[in-house]
């Protein structure tokens, strides 16, 4: 399944990179590189992959502050059904968990991409170009976003104390079954 999903995903990249002038930008994202990609060796193999269509290469990212990561990243546990998704991994002595190290993050990708290549920033709109992450982005990536369609705004809060209660009580009581006529997600998004 892996490799059909790869084989699809190289030609439905190569159809597209097919319509575009050779100097386009080919943009890939996934803030899962940053919980999936976890050594030098993973993130060699993402590379490349990418040297398919392109050589040069800039890594942006941006890093939100751990505990405001932390209470992200519960409260999607807890939206996706984890009835019980743990409030922080447990720390053993002297290590932080990997996602959580952005010292360990940085220095994988900088290994594999070369430090010059990286683009890091800090995840808070105060230090955004105009305050706006699409703005800032693109300043990063030397791209300009005048004449260019905004996807619409979407929120993606963390839910509060009371919202985490009831989604903790309706995950160990609501099994997911098919043919649901309200998703665990519209629970979720009213919370």
């Amino acid at each position: 399944a892996v490799l059909a999903y790869r084989d699809a995903l190289t030609a439905a990249i190569d159809a597209e990179a097919a319509t575009v002038p050779q100097s386009a930008t080919l943009l890939a994202s996934c803030e899962h590189f940053h919980s999936r990609l976890c050594s030098p060796a993973s993130i060699l193999r993402l590379r490349e992959y990418l040297q398919r269509w392109t050589d040069e290469f800039l890594v942006i990212v941006y890093f939100r502050r751990q505990d405001r990561a932390a209470i992200s990243h519960y409260s999607t546990r807890l939206k996706s059904g984890n009835p019980s998704p743990g409030a922080f991994p447990s720390l053993t002595e002297g290590a932080l968990p990997y996602y959580y190290d952005y010292q360990s993050v940085y220095a994988n990708w900088a290994e594999v991409f070369g430090a010059g290549n990286l683009s890091p920033a800090l995840y808070d709109p105060g230090s955004w170009v105009r305050g706006d992450l699409l703005e800032d982005f693109c300043s990063r990536a030397g791209l300009s976003s005048a004449n260019k369609t905004r996807p619409r705004r979407q929120i993606n809060r963390s839910v509060d104390e009371r919202g985490a209660r009831l989604l903790m009580e309706l995950n160990r009581q609501w099994r997911r079954s098919p043919g649901r006529t309200l998703s665990r997600e519209a629970v979720a998004a009213l919370i």
